[in-house]
């Protein structure tokens, strides 16, 4: 249906900031699990039953306590041993990121603190911090505890039935299925200690596996040139026409070289496309930061919208000039952020 397929090229997130375009070349996967604990009693009340019979709300609250640390770490034994390690060529990535974070810094400090780890470690000059912070949103596995659902809300009853939402990231060289299989064991374990009467499910609700792509594959590159380039085409293209005029356009395009960032983000299709059509993903953001992903007020500001169509066109046009051969792309663009999140 779509024959030979070269490259697949998407736009489904947002720059880290307001004015320097990025391109993203790493996702991370997700497992979407969920922990019910429940009593073959109904509802009780506390007054009456208390301390007589086994709670699902308590034992809900000693498994999860169990799955991270206090330094943050999942305490699930083995879920580490598949981490790849970070190497220079990976690390130095980081270094024109960190140095856009430290020019972006403001002269006052802000009336309330930053909303985000990253900017504050920026705010106090801690580099070694900054990095940290991006590593652990970016390339670092993490689990983390959504909420918790109770069958009768009410402050004098003990409920039936206790159950919690669940996330893990997972990372190159994670697998899949060998996290699950070691969350659903070690919860498992950990509730065959407990002295309860009550039972225990453990569900997996969905999985989204992890993408990293190659900044050096000339697809990416070309997604580069195109970027820190297209301002000059416009130069060259209004030269004709009025100061005012000719000023307006250089400031509608970018002309700056993008900052290859990665996401802690999950789209579960990416990876999967790129087995089905043997061929290499390119992901373009073209939101900012302050786009407020997932919140009613979502939006896309125009100017960023106009530059990235005109991004993508000059991009295809590039690759189908390179070699002289003919290049085959698969497109999609989502602004609204992750299909698993």
């Amino acid at each position: 249906m779509f024959g030979n397929i070269d490259v697949i090229l998407l736009s489904n997130s947002y720059w880290l900031g307001e004015d320097v375009p990025c391109l993203t070349y790493g996702l991370r996967g997700v497992i979407h699990a969920s922990i019910e604990i429940s009593s073959s009693r109904p509802d009780l009340h506390s007054g009456v039953e208390g301390g007589a019979v086994s709670e699902p709300l308590i034992d809900m609250i000693k498994i999860l306590a169990s799955l991270v640390g206090d330094d943050g770490k999942v305490l699930i034994p083995g879920f580490y041993d598949k981490l790849r390690a970070v190497t220079p060529a990976e690390e130095k990535f980081y270094d024109p990121i960190i140095e856009w974070l430290e020019s972006q810094k403001p002269s006052t400090p802000p009336s309330s603190p930053p909303s985000s780890s990253i900017w504050a470690n920026a705010l106090l000059n801690r580099e070694k911090d900054l990095k940290r912070s991006l590593m652990a949103r970016w390339r670092y596995p993490t689990l983390t505890v959504h909420k918790i659902d109770v069958s009768h809300n009410n402050n004098t009853i003990i409920p039936r039935r206790a159950q919690a939402a669940v996330s893990m990231r997972v990372v190159p060289d994670q697998e899949i299925r060998d996290i699950r299989e070691q969350f659903e064991g070690h919860v498992q374990e950990v509730f065959g200690k407990l002295k309860t009467d009550n039972i225990i499910t453990v569900n997996i609700r969905n999985t989204a596996d992890w993408w990293l792509g190659d900044p050096d594959t000339e697809y990416f590159k070309a997604a580069e040139k195109v970027i820190e380039e297209l301002c000059s085409f416009f130069i060259t293209l209004w030269l004709s026409r009025t100061y005012l005029f000719y000023t307006y356009l250089i400031k509608q395009e970018w002309g700056v070289k993008p900052l290859y960032i990665r996401e802690g983000g999950s789209i579960p299709a990416v990876r999967w496309l790129e087995r089905f059509f043997d061929a290499v993903a390119v992901h373009l953001p073209m939101g900012q930061a302050s786009d407020q992903a997932h919140l009613n007020n979502e939006r896309i500001r125009l100017r960023n919208l106009h530059a990235g169509r005109r991004i993508v066109k000059s991009l295809l046009r590039e690759l189908s000039t390179r070699d002289g051969k003919r290049v085959s792309v698969g497109a999609g663009v989502s602004p609204s952020a992750e299909g698993s999140n």
